[in-house]
């Protein structure tokens, strides 16, 4: 039996380093290009010069400090406040290298850090808030992709919940029929009946694990589960076959044959005192997949209602809806022949195209 494991998310609070810093490196280049209008004029170039060094120097360092602010869940308006004076101090300090570079003192006058400051400290700020945006979409991205995935694992687990209830349910009906035989002192039959009915239980634990399987797969389990229902009916079961070509390796869900073949049988042929016929269909139909299910009724007729609401029914609806969003069909009732008829539509899509 396949072990089934779901998929681990993948969680990544902040877009790589590399994006901001790309985003930084652009703006960068548009700061250069304003700035080469004003190369070789003097103080105006030198100012230019510190304008966009400044900025490319305290680029990374404000990035790491934005990251920290966030990974410590620190509230926005102190955040802000934090960039702000942060931008500020750097670009103050950029300004007093450039003054020691220039002239080799630090005598200044007390406005000294005031003039010139709103070019860099508002390109820092203007990247900082670039990087608030791209953080904040990636953010978006993430839940986006875990809304899917949660999505995907609730689908999965309501398809597997679905799927093991039909199982149960065939178990306890096989047993009482095992159970009725010992009864009557059918002890050899029910000898078969157990024998066939750990083939089948082996049959489907040693199975895919998968929601869907290729039909001839399908069709070995529905076999097996018909062997012992000839052991239990003997000749009331008439049973006709009819596959059509090029079909078998078609996916169909997994367990999908026989709560309709059994549907079939407990409420059509088992009530009869004649022998009766159960006809399994599947063939192709333009670019769908038909699997029908036909049975004669009860010689004194039976309310179809009730056999369109019973579980395997009801069951296997809710599992083509999860699994085919509105693209399979099943409809169950009376025929034209005074048959009871349960056919399902599904798309048309072979082993090899799976995803």
């Amino acid at each position: 039996m396949s072990a089934h494991t779901e998929p681990q998310p993948v969680e990544r609070k902040h877009p790589p380093l590399w994006m901001p810093l790309l985003v930084g490196g652009a703006l960068a280049i548009l700061l250069l290009g304003l700035a080469l209008p004003s190369l070789g004029h003097g103080p105006v170039s030198w100012a230019r010069t510190l304008f966009l060094s400044s900025f490319i120097v305290w680029v990374l360092p404000l990035t790491l400090l934005q990251r920290k602010l966030w990974a410590r869940r620190v509230a926005v308006t102190p955040t802000v406040a934090i960039i702000l004076l942060s931008s500020l101090a750097m670009v103050m300090l950029s300004k007093l290298a450039s003054q020691l570079i220039q002239r080799g003192s630090t005598s200044m006058d007390p406005w000294f850090f005031l003039r010139g400051l709103e070019g860099p400290w508002l390109a820092l700020l203007v990247y900082s808030a670039l990087h608030a945006v791209l953080a904040h979409a990636w953010a978006l991205r993430e839940a986006r992709e875990g809304l899917v995935r949660a999505k995907a694992w609730a689908r999965d687990a309501e398809l597997r919940a679905l799927r093991m209830q039909l199982q149960p349910h065939f178990l306890f009906n096989t047993l009482n029929a095992i159970s009725a035989q010992v009864g009557d002192g059918q002890i050899r039959a029910a000898q078969d009946m157990l024998a066939r009915l750990a083939d089948l239980l082996r049959a489907t634990m040693e199975g895919t694990d998968q929601h869907q399987v290729v039909l001839a797969e399908e069709l070995a389990l529905a076999e097996a589960y018909l062997d012992i229902e000839k052991l239990r009916m003997g000749p009331r079961m008439q049973l006709q076959r009819d596959i059509g070509p090029g079909v078998l390796d078609a996916l169909v869900p997994s367990f999908l044959l026989q709560p309709l073949l059994e549907n079939a049988l407990r409420h059509g042929l088992a009530l009869r005192r004649q022998p009766g016929r159960l006809l399994l269909r599947i063939q192709q139909l333009g670019t769908q997949l038909q699997v029908l299910i036909q049975n004669d009724l009860p010689e004194m007729g039976e309310d179809s209602v009730s056999r369109q609401n019973g579980l395997g029914l009801k069951n296997l609806a809710a599992r083509l809806a999860q699994l085919y969003d509105g693209r399979a069909k099943m409809t169950a009732g009376r025929d034209a022949s005074g048959s009871f008829s349960v056919s399902v539509l599904l798309p048309l899509i072979f082993g090899a195209d799976r995803r």
